[in-house]
């Protein structure tokens, strides 16, 4: 058996055949010419969401892919198999030809994506092959061989990134037929490289409902850029809620209702229209109002629609006048709190306002303010981080509860403050004094550093410390932090248990992480230590991140709010905050003598 390491990358060797007709000729160089004009696409950095949905960027990519040439052998057809899989956005029209047509009919249905890095490996396992040509002798008429990639992430048919980073084999087979070698017997798995992936896929919020139904929650999408993807899209909605986040959500389409055939969202002037099938119309008004809003905000997520009609039974879904309507959970005034002198005081138009009504802390060793998104209370902790104290104007401090060095404290929208301790435990409190013990098995044994609750009330950010393996040498034992995302069960509005999400996508290389905040509902970002800090935006359900420029050296913490990087704050122990403009960071004067920033939430 040999094994050979080929390079397989988007625009790599042999995309083309050995021989170009005249025409080709001057078809390649139109290509080259729009080819130009994109210049500006990266070839690293983030995979990120995609504007309103178009013909679709693979388009340059499927004519650029070439299919089999005449006689090749059995591992360069493979190899040629694996960069034809970029042509996902042409339904793999390329990839067919290099099957036996029995494949043909069927490769591709309901497909996993495998993203990797690196080069794909191909290997003939079947002897007789010649080492240095792959020639494969004739009277062998099938083949067996393996492709082998450095895998990362994954997406499923219904759309769902995992970051799950292993060593992927795809075993496939391969036939004579009229003399040429085919692929006669392969799983349905795309393989595609990152820089395939980015060019070929886009992601797209689905929007579902909190429990109580007041607010839509988005879910990242990861489909084709196609025609297809709202319509994919919208096939999702419609299924429910994914079993990750099903806990702390909620949908108000009914079971089974579904696209009327055949099943596609549709554009015409502006307005995009959803038929779907007669469960909706048995639904109370306030649940039909649910149902439009859902539907509505996922199609113009992925459509440039100025208009979204709902069919139901060839007529339009109406919403009664006047009915209450979910929206977005609403973004924070960007007005940051910090402690100044023992006293709360909040930054507004480059300047510190002292917020009145509020208690002195100057003998209370005060540190890391909260503030409430909803209510006039603000929390910070309290004796050197084992108490966290809440604050309300007009009123004495109260002690809601007590932990061993707690995390900066968040609210979430429903008044709830969340921390965490070094010994793995996760606490929530109102201020009136209720508080909950929220159950999270999974952190047991660990020290949480940050405990960060998003906006929408679902999702906790958890960076911790795990104890270092026993029996490495003393120079490498030291704790490994981890960032984790856990899912919020609640029991009647009360937080209970903090589930961890197994398959978040976070990159092992955030294992220095000392800090995570929410920018955006499905977006982090991350300070890590080492020998200088670093900050990155971290995208959930997506290919890591960039970091955000070179931080100032001693910076130890963050403040992220909902207005995305603009938002970020970053401050060290000596008391200078810093704030970001373009790649680089700047020193802000006039929050000189305040320590401790953080945004409503």
């Amino acid at each position: 058996m040999t094994r050979t390491t080929a390079r397989l990358r988007a625009l790599g060797e042999r995309r083309f055949p050995r021989v170009l007709s005249a025409r080709a000729l001057a078809l390649l160089g139109c290509l080259i010419l729009v080819l130009g004009a994109c210049a500006d696409i990266p070839d690293d950095g983030p995979v990120v969401a995609g504007g309103a949905h178009s013909a679709g960027r693979g388009s340059v990519l499927r004519a650029l892919v070439a299919g089999p040439v005449p006689d090749d052998p059995p591992r360069k057809i493979v190899q040629g198999f694996v960069r034809s899989m970029v042509g996902v956005t042409g339904e793999f029209a390329v990839a067919r030809t290099f099957m036996s047509k029995e494949l043909a009919k069927t490769w591709g249905a309901d497909a996993t994506t495998v993203v990797f890095t690196g080069a794909a490996r191909v290997s003939i396992l079947t002897e007789g092959a010649d080492a240095s040509s792959g020639r494969i002798a004739d009277e062998i008429q099938q083949v067996s061989a393996e492709i082998e990639v450095s895998q990362i992430a994954e997406v499923n048919a219904n759309g769902d990134f995992v970051g799950r980073q292993r060593t992927t084999t795809v075993p496939v087979t391969l036939v004579r037929i009229q003399g040429q070698w085919r692929v006669s017997e392969a799983p349905s798995v795309v393989l595609l490289s990152v820089s395939d992936f980015r060019l070929s896929y886009r992601s797209s919020p689905m929007y579902l409902l909190t429990t109580d139904g007041q607010y839509l929650n988005p879910v990242t999408k990861w489909f084709p850029d196609t025609a297809a993807a709202p319509t994919r899209l919208v096939r999702e909605l419609l299924a429910g809620p994914p079993e990750w986040i099903a806990p702390a959500v909620t949908t108000a389409i009914p079971e089974g209702t579904s696209l009327v055939p055949p099943a596609s969202v549709t554009m015409n002037d502006g307005e995009a229209v959803v038929e779907l099938t007669g469960p909706v119309l048995d639904v109370s008004p306030a649940q039909r109002a649910n149902v439009v809003a859902q539907v509505r905000a996922t199609v113009t997520g992925v459509l440039p629609a100025s208009r979204v009609r709902i069919l139901v039974d060839g007529a339009r879904l109406e919403v009664a006048a006047g009915q209450a309507m979910p929206a977005e959970i609403p973004t924070t005034s960007g007005a940051a709190v910090l402690l100044r002198q023992g006293r709360l005081v909040r930054y507004e138009l480059e300047t510190l306002n002292p917020i009145d009504g509020l208690p002195d802390l100057s003998d209370a060793a005060a540190s890391h303010p909260a503030a409430s998104r909803v209510s006039q209370h603000y929390a910070v902790l309290t004796q050197d981080r084992d108490n966290l104290t809440v604050l309300a104007p007009g009123e004495d401090a109260t002690t809601v509860l007590a932990g061993d060095r707690l995390t900066p404290p968040s609210f979430d929208r429903l008044g709830w403050i969340w921390t965490g301790d070094r010994t793995g435990a996760v606490r929530a409190a109102l201020p009136d004094g209720s508080t909950a013990e929220v159950r999270a098995d999974w952190l047991k044994g660990r020290t949480i550093t940050s405990l960060r609750i998003c906006a929408d009330g679902t999702r906790v950010a958890v960076v911790s410390h795990v104890p270092a393996p026993e029996g490495l040498p003393a120079g490498q034992a030291r704790p490994q932090a981890r960032v984790d995302i856990g899912v919020v069960r609640r029991d009647a509005d009360r937080p209970a248990e903090l589930i961890r999400w197994q398959d978040n996508g976070l990159d092992p290389r955030l294992r220095d992480a000392v800090e995570a905040q929410w920018i955006a509902p499905e977006r982090l970002v991350v300070l890590s230590a080492g020998p200088g800090p670093l900050l990155r935006q971290v995208p959930l359900r997506a290919l890591m991140g960039e970091p955000m420029g070179t931080l100032p050296a001693g910076v130890t913490a963050i403040a992220g709010g909902d207005l995305g990087t603009r938002s970020v704050l970053a401050f060290d122990s000596g008391g200078t905050t810093y704030a970001q403009a373009g790649r680089v960071w700047l020193e802000l004067p006039a929050l000189d003598g305040a320590t401790d920033p953080a945004y409503p939430g």
